[in-house]
């Protein structure tokens, strides 16, 4: 083959690897890192206020069910403030929960136990505690902590018939290792939205303990969807709760005051 010619293949194969990697949107545009910080900060609601029931169902097929309000609000800067009441049953009536969400630190978290007439600080010793009997722990309660995983892009797959991209999270730094009860997170995320649709759990000793998954997406607003069941079930205790949300009221300017220490004894 001349040296033209063979100079012409070349540039022939660079743009085909090239249409290959990039010309179909392919998940190599983003980092890893990159389409975590997505999921935490695309297009959210100013705010976000609805029911929210919750179903636990024990390894003996026993239900018990929980109901609450939830109340979010974003920030400029796409970090949120949460307060939870929990309404039923009797036994949790008046406990509630508070988050202040972060971009340089941890997160605040508070929860109020009305028996006890006290407010709880939720510290990274608390972290793999349960939350409320669920099969969630108050690790699961935070948002991402970006500055203290490694993230790596595994694959592209498609679940539930939308292209997902599927990244593994695991603790980076010495204090996260230590506060952390997991080993690593594989974690899928819609390619059309950059809403996490699930979650699979492995603790220190590389067994795979827990799977969360999103159902019923649905669209609030032109640009802001969500998931309006989210299931937790968790392997080794044989246990699983489902999260309900109700009608959800989006933009509908909730004041500040909702998410102080003060509305944690008196409610909302």
């Amino acid at each position: 083959m001349s040296a033209p010619r063979l100079r012409n293949w070349h540039i022939v194969a660079a743009l085909l690897a090239f249409a290959v990697l990039w010309g179909t949107g392919s998940v190599w545009a983003l980092t890893a890192k990159e389409i975590m910080e997505r999921t935490e900060t695309w297009n959210k609601p100013d705010d976000d206020t609805g029911p929210l029931t919750i179903i636990l169902v024990n390894k003996r097929g026993k239900e018990r069910r929980r109901e609450m309000m939830r109340y979010v609000k974003t920030d400029a800067n796409k970090k949120d403030k949460s307060f939870l009441e929990f309404l039923k049953p009797a036994d949790v009536r008046g406990t509630r929960f508070l988050t202040h969400e972060h971009v340089d630190r941890d997160d605040d978290r508070w929860m109020y136990l009305p028996a006890l007439r006290k407010i709880r600080r939720i510290t990274a010793s608390n972290n793999t505690d349960n939350f409320m009997g669920t099969d969630l722990t108050f690790e699961d309660t935070r948002s991402e902590r970006l500055a203290t995983h490694a993230y790596t892009i595994l694959r592209e797959e498609s679940l539930d018939g939308r292209d997902a991209y599927v990244i593994e999270a695991v603790p980076s730094t010495p204090q996260e290792k230590k506060d952390s009860g997991y080993g690593k997170r594989h974690i899928w995320v819609d390619q059309a939205t950059f809403l996490v649709m699930q979650r699979k759990f492995w603790n220190k000793k590389g067994e795979h303990i827990k799977t969360s998954k999103r159902f019923n997406l649905r669209q609030l607003a032109p640009d802001i969807w969500a998931y309006q069941r989210f299931e937790v079930e968790h392997l080794k205790r044989k246990h699983r709760s489902t999260f309900l949300f109700g009608e959800r009221k989006i933009n509908t300017g909730l004041k500040e005051g909702i998410f102080s220490q003060r509305s944690l004894t008196r409610g909302r």
